[in-house]
């Protein structure tokens, strides 16, 4: 989750949605 910056901001939002992305 480190490599993106403005990803960053919505992982607090929809953690779960980017989490699926990131896995």
């Amino acid at each position: 989750m480190s490599r993106v910056g403005p990803f960053f901001y919505f992982e607090s939002q929809h953690r779960a949605r980017i989490n699926l992305i990131f896995v």
